[in-house]
């Protein structure tokens, strides 16, 4: 899988066509040993791009947010640029995301 660290931050210009399947956003990097074994363990089973960089998320068809400000506005902004977009705290990541390992359902 995919795994990059970069500075997030609002792109100025609009994003480019839809040409990755699905992001997994993370706002922040996980402190919680859980939820970090739990995006590891998703990555690796669903192979998303993950990163941390929103314009790269816009190029997305889903993007999944983990972590971080809630409030930050990073939902909305994909969503008017045409991502299907969920948000997870760190405590959702790390309950929903092994019931999807298990279930075989990305999203």
């Amino acid at each position: 899988f995919t795994f990059c660290i970069a500075a997030a931050s609002l792109p100025a210009d609009e994003p480019e066509s839809i040409s990755i399947t699905h992001y997994l956003l993370l706002r922040e990097l996980p402190t919680d040993l859980i939820a970090l074994t739990a995006i590891v363990n998703y990555a690796a089973h669903f192979q998303p791009v993950v990163g941390v960089t929103l314009a790269e998320a816009a190029q997305a068809e889903h993007v999944t947010l983990v972590g971080g400000d809630q409030a930050s506005g990073d939902a909305d902004w994909l969503a008017e640029n045409g991502c299907q977009v969920e948000s997870l705290d760190w405590e959702q990541t790390a309950h929903i995301l092994p019931q999807r390992i298990a279930g075989n359902a990305p999203y």
